[in-house]
């Protein structure tokens, strides 16, 4: 089961870093949220639409290859900050921590993360949703980049996916055991 762990730990990732947004984010000065914007009906959509965006972005963590866990990490971390009312300041430390995690490539997200946790200290409600909207971006361009799954693996990595010690399932042994007659399919 150890093989396993590379796997999940872009997922974990996210989810620590959702969770340590939503701890901070308990203290210090409340940002203004995107409700005195919106009006209530709007936001509640709002916390739809981000619901719906972490639900899919832990789906892709899964799906797709395993990448740098401040890579996998910053979506996650940026919603809360967008999509909930009045958190606090503190939240803003674990985007910009994240941000300047990346690798050298990816750092191009940085700058904008930053900015926009600058701008998040901006008062009015408009400066949040600037901000939060521009670091989701950035996060966004981010995963964008990242390469396709396969969602057809072979054989030769069924290690990868099932124990050593768990054989092969049944429905997977007909690649091993098709019969070979060449020429049949002419009718020679």
């Amino acid at each position: 089961m150890v093989r396993y762990a590379p796997r999940f730990k872009p997922l974990a990732a996210a989810l620590a870093a959702l969770a340590a947004t939503l701890l901070l984010g308990a203290f210090g000065p409340a940002l203004s949220g995107p409700a005195t914007l919106l009006g209530w009906e709007a936001f509640g959509l709002a916390i739809v639409a981000g619901a719906g965006f972490l639900a899919w972005h832990f789906a892709q963590l899964t799906a797709l290859p395993a990448g740098s866990p401040a890579k996998a990490a910053l979506p996650a971390a940026l919603i809360p900050l967008i999509v909930f009312p009045h958190i606090g300041t503190a939240a803003l430390l674990v985007p910009t921590t994240l941000a300047v995690a990346l690798l050298p490539r990816e750092r191009f997200a940085a700058l904008p993360a930053l900015i926009g946790a600058l701008a998040a200290l901006g008062a009015g409600p408009v400066a949040a949703g600037v901000a939060g909207g521009t670091m989701l971006a950035a996060a966004w361009f981010c995963r964008a980049r990242s390469p396709a799954a396969n969602d057809n693996p072979s054989l030769e990595r069924m290690p990868r996916f099932w124990p050593r010690f768990w054989s092969v399932p049944v429905s997977l042994r007909y690649a091993r055991d098709i019969p070979r007659d060449s020429g049949s399919e002419f009718g020679e």
